[in-house]
């Protein structure tokens, strides 16, 4: 009688992530060919390779948490087909175009949003695509007047400045809405774990507690590192990506029932989150000028970014803090959805493509508003972005600048319009956009051609561009 030896398999991708999570979890500083170590101690029976196993751990966001060799990924800038987040279906990504100056310029990807629906700010602007490289912008469905109010707008998602959000620590300002909580003639509602936050009334608590809770201190002391790191930084981006994964987590962890009512509102933040214009921090950098003098301590700065993340919101390497965190996450690891949105939040490419999203629609105040993230620019724009409700700064209001066309797209300024053509276009680059081609910026063109100054005062502005990059490599 013969006897055979079954030979390894290779497992599916779930179970493969199924059976390296708790490994992580227990073990988070080692690399990948000790991991796999340890995996096949346990799965003899498996046929893995090592490097499946860091396309599975950097897909999943369960990359190495500690300082090591293998940060191969983080270097690179991510092109189509790297392991990363599941691109939306009706993604556009415009092809690279070349600027009047010779330069080639990249656009953000975009995609049209078909749950978006304007008429719950206001029945005067239509969403639509003007065209691929401007991606979807709103138009007006009738004439509109001048110094017209055209709709008031609350964040989706509000990442404030600094000294509003020490307010906010303090349990002066409401943590959800910003309000000063001692005007509030309703009774405050505080953190339930007494951190020092409140909210100016019950309403407000209840939207905004569960958000709250993934970056407080006591609920969630996994994210005091994260939230310390990007303070001392007063970088607002990661903060604000942080503030949209814990929403998202929130509403994963009520919509495990596809018939609830949460798992309708985790469909509508969804759809606003993935319908953001979009371009890679990596990308966008690139496209300033001097980049290359600290690309490499911009590295090193989103890798520890990156990992202090997914340390506060996803694996915790301390088991005490990873229980708190799985009380806040409660039945989102039942939410069909949860892998793809898991990949879209931690992965490196979804952190990078995440931190993109909100350079290029978070508002200067800190808020990323689901209708005017619709919004572009233009150099003659024909509306202005307003803060003008008393103690409530988060909240937005749009007002004509002059009287609009019905068809009309509306438009507002991402630069200071009173410089000249070279400067905006220069403050331009910094949101990753090419070269503006608004009727003023067209007819300044033609007028600075016709002078015959136009290449001068071009390379005027490139000289300007070479001493901010020579002051970037010297740190002044």
């Amino acid at each position: 009688m013969s006897t055979s030896t079954s030979k390894p398999t290779s497992p599916p991708e779930d179970d493969l992530v199924d059976a390296i999570r708790p490994i992580r979890q227990a073990h988070p500083s080692l690399g990948a060919a000790k991991l796999l170590e340890l995996l096949l101690q346990s799965h003899g029976d498996w046929a893995v390779s090592e490097k499946r196993l860091r396309k599975v751990l950097q897909k999943t966001g369960l990359i190495t948490l500690a300082n090591s060799s293998h940060h191969e990924s983080v270097s690179r800038t991510p092109a189509i087909g790297d392991v990363g987040p599941p691109h939306n279906e009706g993604d556009v990504q415009s092809a690279p175009t070349i600027n009047s100056d010779g330069t080639e310029q990249e656009f953000p990807s975009w995609s049209l949003n078909a749950q978006m629906d304007p008429t719950k700010w206001t029945k005067t602007v239509d969403v639509k695509v003007i065209s691929d490289q401007k991606g979807k912008g709103l138009v007006a469905r009738g004439p509109i007047n001048s110094g017209e109010h055209i709709w008031v707008e609350d964040p989706f998602v509000f990442s404030p400045e600094w000294e509003l959000e020490k307010l906010q620590l303090s349990g002066h300002a409401c943590a959800y809405c910003t309000k000063p909580v001692a005007s509030s003639t309703m009774q405050p509602a505080y953190c339930t774990r007494s951190c020092g936050s409140a909210f100016c009334n019950r309403l407000c608590s209840a939207r905004g507690a569960s958000v709250h809770a993934f970056l407080c201190p006591i609920q969630n002391p996994a994210c005091i590192p994260f939230v310390q790191h990007v303070r001392a930084q007063k970088w607002k981006a990661p903060l604000a990506w942080a503030r949209v994964t814990a929403l998202l987590l929130s509403l994963a962890a009520k919509a495990s029932d596809p018939s609830s009512s949460a798992s309708k509102d985790l469909g509508n933040a969804l759809s606003i989150v993935r319908g953001l214009a979009a371009l890679s921090l990596e990308r966008r950098v690139k496209v300033l000028p001097g980049w290359q003098a600290s690309y490499d301590d911009s590295c090193a700065m989103w890798r520890k970014t990156h990992t202090l993340f997914v340390q506060a919101l996803s694996i915790p390497p301390d088991p005490k803090h990873l229980k708190a965190l799985q009380k806040l996450r409660g039945n989102a690891s039942k939410y069909t959805g949860i892998k793809r949105l898991e990949a879209e939040l931690f992965t490196w490419d979804g952190f990078m493509v995440g931190l993109g999203k909100m350079g290029l629609n978070m508002e200067a105040y800190g808020g990323i508003y689901a209708l005017h993230s619709h919004v572009n620019h233009s150099c003659d724009p024909n509306i202005s972005v307003r803060h003008i409700t008393a103690n409530q700064v988060s909240r937005i209001t749009i007002i004509s600048r002059r009287d609009i066309t019905n068809g009309e797209e509306l438009t507002a300024t991402y630069v200071n319009p009173s410089g000249d053509l070279w400067t905006r276009r220069r403050e331009l680059k910094e949101w990753g956009f090419g070269n503006c081609m608004c009727d003023r910026c067209r007819t300044e063109e033609e007028e600075a051609r016709r002078r015959g100054d136009f290449e001068s005062e071009g390379s005027a502005a490139k000289k300007a561009e070479l001493e901010d990059e020579l002051r970037d490599f010297l740190r002044i």
